[in-house]
């Protein structure tokens, strides 16, 4: 089960830019997220998980997916088999680096059934 509480911006910026901003998503461990960021404005996507400082492209426009786990198909972004270290925050940056998208993903584990 995936939940989302999202907020969204629309900004101006040289043309008409839409931002979309989404606070929180919670998604169990092993469960596919489906994440819609892949606008046509954007360059890449960054990942931080909760354990490291350091941005890492999951996407790029021109490079494609950085994990086999990774899926892209009518402009989402599908992260197969969620996994704790999938957590984090995910950025969505424009051709000028520009954040279009800020997430944090949280990880749920999954109940098991007695």
């Amino acid at each position: 089960m995936v939940s989302i509480d999202s907020t969204i911006l629309i900004m101006m910026k040289d043309e008409l830019s839409v931002c979309f901003s989404s606070d929180e998503i919670s998604v169990k461990v092993g469960e596919e997220l489906k994440l819609d960021v892949l606008l046509t404005n954007t360059k890449k996507v960054v990942h931080q998980n909760k354990i490291s400082k350091e941005w890492t492209v999951v996407w790029k426009r021109r490079g494609g997916v950085r994990s086999d786990r990774l899926i892209v198909r009518d402009g989402n972004l599908t992260i197969n088999e969620f996994k704790a270290r999938d957590a984090g925050t995910y950025r969505v940056l424009d051709f000028d680096d520009e954040i279009l998208i800020t997430m944090t993903v949280t990880g749920e584990r999954s109940s098991v059934d007695v």
